[in-house]
């Protein structure tokens, strides 16, 4: 656990930004709150890349779309 370990809001903070330039995902500070086990957290970064990865394929799907125009 997170906070039995001595973690507290500004280390979780330095973690998130941490996070972030690992994995190119935002986590919110609520997010440590609601899980503050490693696997947890593990899981809300994988679940942020997932959603971001299925955001960016629809976005590119989109695009393709588009430029070809109506059918």
């Amino acid at each position: 656990d997170f906070f039995d370990l001595g973690g507290h809001s500004l280390l979780a903070l330095k973690m998130l930004a941490r996070v972030h330039d690992a994995f190119d995902v935002e986590l919110y500070l609520t997010t440590v709150f609601e899980r503050p086990r490693l696997g947890a957290l593990a899981g809300a970064v994988a679940e942020r890349v997932v959603a971001d990865a299925a955001v960016d394929d629809l976005a590119v799907l989109l695009a393709e779309l588009e430029a070809e125009g109506p059918a």
